[in-house]
């Protein structure tokens, strides 16, 4: 009983904490997952490189026609694509265009203590709802090693109709990362599920090795406790 009375104040007060110090950015989206998915919407909605200022721009979707995975950082646009043998390559582009992208445009950002228990996407998920705990949604960052990273980089046949989950991934090409150093940009929401998280989850995150060779959907990941550091998107005012 002890135990967990300490644990619902220290939950309390971390909560409390962050609600004071963190004032979080507006998140945007164009486009929604569930159009993409349902409705064959696969045609891009929105070209990246007209979200100015750009040097804020911080964001992730699919890319265009479900060929590849997009993630932008600071304003420098990703693209990862699969290859003819399976292998990825990612570039940066300027008309890049998603079926859906989820933004926010983030100039600075607030560092939270990650906790020990905190190493895969479930217990992150956790912390991110019990103790960030805000009502809104929020962009966040994970920088570090992590020890295992399972993506996806969707690679859809030219001409394909899609009108099913199922065959929205039907090109998806799966890829196990190991022990690499990288960057997590993902998006936080309890009220976007299908628009630009799955139903299953308040989390959309792409995940990018330091090398910049490898990017995609980030479906698990691990990492060890103190490996990771956790940056939240907040307001500048």
């Amino acid at each position: 009983m002890v135990r967990g009375l300490f644990m619902s104040i220290l939950l309390l007060l971390m909560a409390c904490q962050s609600t004071h110090r963190h004032t979080p950015v507006t998140v945007m989206v164009e486009g929604a997952m569930r159009n993409v998915m349902w409705e064959g919407e696969l045609a891009g909605k929105v070209k990246v490189d007209t979200l100015h200022p750009q040097a804020t721009l911080y964001g992730l979707g699919p890319a265009e026609y479900l060929q590849g995975e997009v993630m932008v950082l600071a304003g420098k646009a990703y693209r990862s694509q699969v290859q003819p043998d399976s292998s990825m390559v990612v570039e940066i582009g300027d008309a890049i265009r998603p079926p859906f992208f989820v933004y926010a445009h983030t100039a600075a950002w607030d560092t939270l203590s990650l906790p020990d228990t905190v190493v895969d996407l479930p217990s992150l998920e956790q912390y991110l709802t019990d103790a960030v705990h805000e009502e809104k949604p929020f962009v966040f960052q994970l920088l570090g090693t992590i020890d295992t990273a399972h993506i996806h980089v969707q690679d859809l046949a030219p001409g394909s109709v899609v009108s099913s989950p199922k065959e929205a991934h039907a090109g998806q090409v799966d890829y196990t990362l190991v022990d690499r150093n990288g960057q997590l940009l993902g998006f936080y929401s309890t009220q976007h599920q299908g628009v630009y998280t799955h139903h299953d989850t308040y989390l959309h995150i792409h995940f990018m090795t330091k090398d910049q060779t490898a990017m995609g959907h980030l479906d698990a990941g691990q990492w060890a406790a103190g490996k990771m550091q956790l940056l939240v998107g907040k307001s500048a005012n």
